[in-house]
């Protein structure tokens, strides 16, 4: 399925019409594929690497006061595709939602604007978003071994986080929490 917009603020890269994001002058999004940001800065698509936490794509964008501004991809995709500043999803307390749960795919047709709580109860299978879950004593002696022994072999803390993160069916922040001794300090 492809998008059929066609608006006089487009520009033309390599043949690909590439949409304005409101607020961000010298950048425009390429509403194909999986969503991307062009620089016309550096005349290049910008890289959008999954953060380590919590998996989105993050990009420095600069704004109209020159400033660069860390701005989710998938934010960004929304914004050129309706002409609305991604700011006024926050004032109106939305967040932007992908609809297969593949926060590296930010096609404007995998993403919608939803409530916090909307949001946040949809089934996921990504292992960085928490469920409540409290560690027992023994899974938190267990896993900080585990750490001990991962980290020796060159292993990530957030690697190691997210990891165990989906083994146990909680947060990242309960595992990082737990080997930075913020909870469970008697053990």
């Amino acid at each position: 399925m492809s998008l059929e917009l066609h608006r006089d603020d487009t520009i033309i890269v390599d043949g690909e019409e590439l949409y304005p994001i409101p607020g961000y002058p010298y950048n425009y999004a390429n509403l194909e594929g999986k969503g991307r940001v062009y620089s016309t800065i550096t005349q290049r698509y910008l890289s959008g690497k999954p953060n380590k936490r919590f998996g989105y794509c993050y990009v420095g964008l600069k704004n109209e006061k020159g400033e660069i501004e860390s701005v989710g991809v998938h934010r960004a995709i929304w914004s050129a595709f309706t002409g609305y500043h991604h700011k006024s999803l926050s004032k109106s307390k939305l967040e932007i939602h992908h609809l297969d749960n593949d926060k590296t795919n930010n096609s404007p047709l995998n993403i919608a604007p939803v409530s916090k709580k909307i949001n946040h109860s949809c089934p996921i299978t990504n292992s960085k978003k928490g469920k409540g879950i409290r560690l027992k004593k023994e899974e938190a002696i267990f896993i900080r071994k585990m750490w001990n022994i991962f980290k020796e072999d060159g292993v990530k803390f957030s690697d190691f986080c997210n990891m165990f993160a989906y083994d146990f069916k909680c947060c990242y922040s309960t595992i990082e929490n737990l080997l930075k001794y913020k909870s469970f300090k008697n053990i």
